[in-house]
C-alpha cells in the first residue's frame, strides 16, 4: 500500500548472530558484546572501511569491517595493547569512549555523545566487566530476520526477530540510503526519521548484525493514480498466452508510474516498433515488403513471431551468454588465453540449436566436457564459485572472500564452503583450507533456508540441482534482466548481473512479472523475449532524456537508444544481406569503435560482392533510355533508402542522393549506402 511521501516494505535478512530479546531503549538491562557494541560501533562508522574497519585499521586500532568477527574485535577491545582501551573501574575513563567523544585527541574526530544511546551501550559494557561474546547463546541462535517500516511522517523502525523473540534495534542498526541526495536520515533524541528532497523512487537500508532489511520511500511527480496489484482478481491471470503475460508486464508498469505520479508517452509508429525488433532480434533493418504491414498490428506481432523462430534469433541469444560467461573481449589477454577464449565462444556458439532453456546452459557449462572450460579455466575454486554465482544466479559473493560481505548478507565462511564445490582433484591437494589451516568442507550457499551438503561424489551434479531448484528464481531474474537490458538499452539496475539485497531493480514489479512467467514455462530462454516485445512498454516512442528526463528515468519513456560500433556493423551487415561479421578477428570493443569511426569496416560491407546492392543491380530495369532509366535509377536509391533506414527518403533527401547515381550505378549506389550507414539516424534506434 503506497502511503506518499513514505512507503513502507517487509523485507527479511539473513545472519548467524548473537541477540537479546530486550528493546534497546534499556541497555543497562543486559548489554552483550555482538548484539549491542558491536552494532554501536557500527553505527558511530567507527568499523567502516574508511576508519578502524579498513585493512590496516587507524591510530595502531583494528577493528572487522562492520564488525564481521567479533572474537578478533573484542581481542583488540579488551586484551590489545595491554587492556588499556578500557577501564572497568571507571568506564566513562576508557580510551574507548574519551577518544570518540574527543575528550583525548582523536583523528577521527568527535562521533559519540556523552550520553546517547551509542555510548551508554559502550559504557554498560564497560560496567558489567567487559564481558566477552557469548559463544554458546551465538551457537544455539540459527538465523536473525530482520524487518524495516517507515511511518507517515518518516519514522523508521527496525526489528529484529530471533527464535520466536523481537527486539527494536532502530537506535542500534546502521541506516544507509540508494541515493543521500534525495533522501536525508536524521537522529534526533534517539529517533531516527527519513525526508524525501528529491521526487521519485528511493530506498532506506538497515544492516545489523550482518542482516540487511529495506523500505521503499517514494515522492511522487505529480498526482498519483489508483494502482492495483497485477494479476490479483484478474479473471485471465492464469492465461499463459504471450499477450496475457504481456498484459500482467504492462499492468505492473502502469502502476508503478501511477505510484509515481507519472503518465507514460504515446506509442511509437508501427514502422519505428519494426525498425527495433528487425534491429534488436534480428540484427537487421526491415525489408521494404515487410514495411508494408507496418499499420496492421496483428500482422507485425505474427512476424516478430517468426523472428523468433528464426536462427539469427539464436544467436542473439547465446549472444547474452557470451557476454555473461565473460567471452566476448580477448583484450589483455595473452595469447594462449585469447585463443582459449576464441574456441569456447565458437564452442558455445556450436551449441546454439541445442540450447532451449536455462536447464540446458546450466547442464552444458557444468557438464558438458566441450563447454565446461567456461568454468574450469579458473584455476583457484574461489574464481570459479564466484564466477558460477556471478554468471548463472547475479549474486556477488567475491567481497566474501576477504570479509562478511558489507551490503549483502554473505559471510566469509559461507564464500569458503561454496568454493570448496569447485575443488578439483586433480589440481593441488584436492582440499581448500581455512586461515586456520583446517579443512573446508563443501556446501552449497544457503539461499533457501540452511546451507546444503552436496553430494561427495557428484560435486558438480549438485551444483547443477543447486542452481536448479534453489537459485532457479534467482537464474530466471537474472536471465529476465539481461533479456530486458538488451532490448531496452539499459538496465533496470546496474551492474546487470548485480541481483544484491541493497541495489534494487528502478520497475521491481515488471521484472517479477517476467520472472514469475518464465518460472512458469519452465525456463525457456525466448520466453522474456516474447512477452516484452508484445508488451506497450516495449512499443513507447522514444525520447531524448535531455528532453524528459524524469520519465526516462522511470520508464515513462523510452531513452534514445545509441547502437554501439559493434552492434552497428552487425545490422548494417544485416541490411545488406551479409552474414553476421563475428569480433572474433579482435575481440576489442575499442578496436570496433575505432574501425567504426574510419569506416574501413562499413566500406568493406557496401562493397562486398553479393550484398543487397549487387542485388538490386540484378533485379533492376537499367536498359531502358532516357527518363525511364532515370526513374530507374531514383527507384533503386529509394529501395536502399528504405532497406537501411526503414522509411521513404524525403523529396530533398532523394535530390541529395540523386546525383551519386548520374554516372556508374554500382559506385553511386555504394556511396549513398555508405552515407546512410555512417549518418546518425541510422545508428539510433527510436
Amino acid at each position: 500500500m503506497i502511503r506518499s511521501p513514505f512507503v513502507s516494505l517487509v523485507v527479511l535478512g539473513i545472519a548467524a548472530t548473537t541477540l537479546t530479546a530486550q528493546d534497546t531503549r534499556e541497555p543497562e538491562q543486559r548489554v552483550e558484546f555482538r548484539a549491542d557494541v558491536l552494532p554501536a560501533l557500527e553505527r558511530s562508522g567507527c568499523s567502516a572501511a574508511a576508519c578502524h574497519g579498513g585493512a590496516t585499521g587507524r591510530g595502531g586500532f583494528k577493528l572487522s569491517l562492520f564488525g564481521s568477527d567479533p572474537d578478533a574485535d573484542y581481542r583488540a577491545i579488551a586484551e590489545e595493547a595491554l587492556g588499556r582501551r578500557i577501564d572497568v573501574a571507571d568506564p566513562s575513563a576508557s580510551l574507548l569512549l574519551r577518544k570518540p567523544t574527543k575528550r583525548y585527541e582523536h583523528g577521527g574526530g568527535r562521533v559519540l555523545q556523552q550520553g546517547d544511546h551509542a555510548y551508554e551501550v559502550l559504557r554498560q559494557w564497560i560496567a558489567r566487566g567487559a564481558p566477552p561474546p557469548d559463544t554458546a547463546r551465538s551457537a544455539a541462535i540459527a538465523d536473525l530476520r530482520l524487518r524495516l517500516q517507515c511511518a507517515d511522517d518518516g519514522a523508521l523502525s527496525a526489528t529484529a526477530f530471533v527464535q520466536g523473540q523481537e527486539r527494536d534495534v532502530t537506535r542500534l542498526a546502521h541506516v544507509f540510503t540508494s541515493n543521500d541526495a534525495a533522501v536525508e536520515v536524521h537522529d534526533v533524541d534517539g529517533r531516527t526519521t527519513v525526508r524525501v528532497v528529491e521526487p521519485g523512487e528511493h530506498w532506506v537500508f538497515v544492516r545489523y548484525q550482518g542482516a540487511v532489511a529495506r523500505a521503499r520511500v517514494v515522492q511522487p511527480f505529480g498526482p498519483t493514480s489508483p494502482t492495483s496489484d497485477p494479476g490479483v482478481n484478474d479473471p485471465e491471470a492464469d492465461d499463459t498466452s504471450v499477450s496475457c503475460a504481456a498484459a500482467r508486464v504492462d499492468a505492473a508498469w502502469a502502476s508503478s508510474l501511477g505510484q509515481l505520479g507519472l503518465v507514460a508517452g504515446p506509442r511509437a509508429d508501427g514502422a519505428t516498433w519494426m525498425r527495433r525488433v528487425a534491429a534488436d532480434l534480428a540484427l537487421r533493418t526491415p525489408t521494404q515488403e515487410e514495411l508494408a504491414i507496418a499499420n496492421d498490428p496483428q500482422r507485425r506481432l505474427e512476424w516478430s513471431d517468426r523472428i523468433l523462430r528464426s536462427e539469427v534469433f539464436r544467436d542473439v541469444m547465446i549472444d547474452l551468454w557470451v557476454r555473461a560467461f565473460e567471452l566476448d573481449s580477448e583484450t589483455g589477454l595473452p595469447e594462449v588465453a585469447a585463443r582459449s577464449v576464441r574456441n569456447l565462444r565458437a564452442a558455445l556458439r556450436a551449441e546454439a540449436n541445442h540450447i532451449d532453456s536455462l536447464r540446458d546452459v546450466v547442464e552444458s557449462v557444468l557438464t558438458d566436457p566441450r563447454l565446461s572450460q567456461i568454468v574450469d579455466r579458473a584455476p583457484d575454486p574461489r574464481d570459479r564459485a564466484e564466477f558460477v554465482s556471478r554468471s548463472l544466479l547475479g549474486i556477488g559473493v567475491a567481497c566474501a572472500r576477504c570479509h562478511d560481505h558489507p551490503n549483502d548478507r554473505w559471510r566469509r565462511r559461507e564464500h569458503l564452503e561454496f568454493s570448496a564445490c569447485f575443488v578439483d582433484s586433480d589440481r593441488g591437494s584436492g582440499r581448500l583450507y581455512d586461515g586456520y589451516r583446517d579443512p573446508v568442507e563443501p556446501r552449497l550457499l544457503p539461499l533457501r533456508g540452511a546451507a546444503k551438503t552436496p553430494d561427495a561424489s557428484g560435486l558438480r551434479a549438485s551444483i547443477v540441482r543447486f542452481v536448479l531448484e534453489d537459485g532457479f528464481e534467482d537464474a530466471c531474474r537474472l536471465w529476465c534482466h539481461r533479456v530486458f537490458a538488451r532490448l531496452f538499452g539499459r538496465g533496470l539496475f546496474s551492474p546487470v548481473d548485480d541481483q544484491r539485497w541493497t541495489n534494487p531493480a528502478r520497475l521491481g514489479a515488471v521484472l517479477d512479472v517476467l520472472t514469475s512467467d518464465m518460472i512458469e514455462h519452465e525456463g525457456r530462454l525466448d520466453r522474456p523475449f516474447r512477452v516484452l516485445v508484445a508488451s506497450e512498454l516495449y512499443a513507447l516512442r522514444s525520447e531524448d532524456e535531455s528532453l524528459a528526463r524524469d520519465e526516462v528515468a522511470y520508464f515513462a519513456r523510452r531513452a534514445v537508444r545509441i547502437l554501439d560500433a559493434r552492434q552497428r556493423l552487425e545490422v548494417a551487415a544485416g541490411a545488406l544481406d551479409l552474414p553476421r561479421p563475428r569480433p572474433d578477428a579482435t575481440g576489442s570493443a575499442l578496436r570496433d569503435e575505432l574501425d567504426a569511426r574510419r569506416g574501413a569496416a562499413m566500406w568493406r560491407l557496401v562493397t562486398e560482392p553479393g550484398n543487397f546492392i549487387d542485388v538490386l543491380l540484378l533485379t533492376s530495369e537499367l536498359e531502358s533510355e532516357g527518363e525511364a532509366r532515370v526513374e530507374a535509377k531514383r527507384a533503386l536509391a529509394t529501395r536502399l533508402f528504405v532497406r537501411v533506414l526503414g522509411r521513404e527518403p524525403t523529396v530533398r533527401e532523394l535530390s541529395l542522393i540523386e546525383p551519386s547515381v548520374a554516372g556508374d550505378v554500382r559506385d553511386g549506389l555504394r556511396e549513398i549506402a555508405f552515407a546512410l550507414l555512417s549518418c546518425r539516424e541510422f545508428g539510433v534506434l527510436r
